[in-house]
């Protein structure tokens, strides 16, 4: 109620009003107590306060020790609530490189710049920025899958030089195969020929004799050759069954242990097992990075964010609006206030359990 409604109020009821005051001016004040009591209640608020001030501090002291809630939080809530949490950069640093990758820091570091790189085009802004004083750990961990990858990756192009050299060694012998096929033909005709004539003439009969002479050594050579072929082809056939075997061996590990990187929560690390080459690693690490902002999987094949990473992952509208709802969803209170919820419901449950455990 404003004033002016008072006002109207008094003017329009001056018997009530008169009434009001001959009622508070016709009984006696005690002005001494009245002074006593607004004392104490002064006294009582600010003890009120003060429980209220220290309750908080506990609450806040309890909250920032046990589950790690900071002054920055509580200024976030104040400044920033609609704030998306990847406007607030995240941090990383390199980590450990086994020196049995063969890569320098300064190679790694380009690879993590790359992959984050997909993200920033992705959302417009810089998510992730390299801090010497991160508690993200970026790692390269050595271990029998890379070891065997590179067994496959240092005889793989032996055997494919192998195997072209056999399709090439093939393709000659089918060639020498069939000239001489058509050759001993053409021998046939000519002798057919001077057959159905009643026999050849002696200079020509001579040169038939020539010819099927020259064409038997020719089927011997040829037959050489088809024998040195066949060596060669068991040869072959020997190394890409070891190789095969490299390979099996390879995938059988692999689906033991698929995970070429690995994002672990709460120890903040990201380690990168194996990787086949340059872009690999990079969408393997932008993948990983992915996770650490709090991205899911997705099934569409060939994103960055598809759980299997292939020659054909890139960046795909499908990565661009999973990170852009994520972001536009995951506001800073929004995440406060599950982090609030979280907390009470395992402080209740401590208590709960707490409260029903016997002595």
């Amino acid at each position: 109620m404003d004033y002016s409604t008072i006002k109207t109020y008094s003017q329009n009821k001056p018997g009530r009003l008169n009434k009001l005051l001959f009622l508070m001016y016709g009984k006696n004040i005690d002005i001494d107590y009245l002074s006593h009591r607004q004392n104490t209640n002064k006294i009582s608020l600010m003890k009120f306060l003060l429980k209220l001030f220290i309750f908080i501090g506990i609450v806040f002291l309890t909250m920032h020790y046990l589950f790690g809630v900071s002054f920055d939080d509580l200024r976030a809530l104040k400044e920033l609530p609609s704030k998306s949490v990847c406007d607030n950069q995240i941090t990383y640093k390199i980590g450990t490189i086994d020196p049995k990758f063969n890569l320098s820091e300064e190679y790694f570091s380009e690879k993590i710049e790359e992959a984050a790189e997909i993200w920033e085009s992705a959302y417009g802004k810089k998510i992730f920025v390299y801090d010497p004083e991160s508690n993200l750990d970026i790692n390269l961990i050595y271990d029998e899958r890379q070891e065997n990858l590179n067994v496959i990756q240092k005889n793989e192009p032996t055997i494919l030089n192998e195997t072209a050299s056999l399709e090439e060694q093939n393709k000659i012998y089918e060639q020498k195969v069939a000239e001489l096929e058509q050759q001993i033909e053409d021998l046939n005709n000519q002798i057919d020929y001077w057959n159905s004539k009643g026999g050849a003439p002696e200079a020509e009969f001579k040169y038939l004799t020539k010819m099927q002479e020259d064409l038997n050594k020719k089927v011997e050579e040829l037959n050489d050759y088809a024998d040195n072929l066949n060596r060669v082809v068991n040869e072959v056939n020997k190394n890409i069954d070891n190789f095969n075997q490299m390979v099996s061996k390879f995938n059988n590990i692999v689906m033991e242990k698929p995970e070429i990187g690995l994002y672990t929560s709460g120890e903040e690390k990201i380690d990168v097992y194996f990787f086949s080459d340059e872009d690999n690693l990079v969408d393997t690490l932008a993948h990983e990075l992915g996770h650490s902002l709090g991205l899911d999987h997705i099934e569409a094949e060939g994103a960055i964010m598809n759980p299997v990473v292939s020659d054909e992952t890139e960046l795909t509208d499908v990565d661009i609006n999973l990170i852009t709802n994520y972001c536009s969803e995951h506001t800073y209170i929004n995440d406060f206030k599950v982090k609030i919820k979280y907390y009470f419901n395992l402080i209740g449950s401590n208590l709960k359990n707490f409260l029903v455990t016997p002595n």
